[in-house]
């Protein structure tokens, strides 16, 4: 038996079972099989079926060790990230001395509440943070 799986850099690969490694969300029928690409090397995880991996795992699979990443089969809505949004973030990130105070309590109300131009950054050394 011989499993396909699409690797998104190289297209169609095809595996022998034991080269598999798959588990089933337990909250749908959905499922993710992880490889290695035998072309490029990557690490690729492929959604499938929960009665797909019953197949694979019959003929040899063994499961994901860790964590499983099901959040890579939720569903996705509104528009796609663009690299600008992305690059402003990380910039964002670089320029906030303490990313922790951005963080929201359970009540939603935001901790750091003097959000100026830099984001509650200072230019005064001696300030000190609340």
């Amino acid at each position: 038996m011989e499993v396909q799986a699409e690797c998104p850099w190289c297209g169609m690969v095809t595996l022998r079972p034991t080269e598999v490694r798959c588990e089933a969300d337990p909250r749908s029928d959905e499922a993710l099989c992880e490889i290695n690409c035998p072309v490029c090397h990557r690490l690729v995880y492929a959604k499938t079926t929960a009665d797909g991996i019953k197949i694979i795992r019959a003929a040899g699979a063994s499961g994901i060790s860790g964590l499983v990443p099901f959040e890579l089969l939720e569903r996705r809505s509104g528009p796609p990230l663009l690299w600008d949004e992305i690059l402003d973030m990380l910039a964002g990130l670089d320029t906030t001395p303490f990313p922790q105070m951005e963080l929201i309590d359970r009540l939603g109300v935001a901790l750091n509440v003097n959000r100026g131009p830099n984001r509650g950054a200072s230019s005064d050394a001696s300030s000190t943070i609340t």
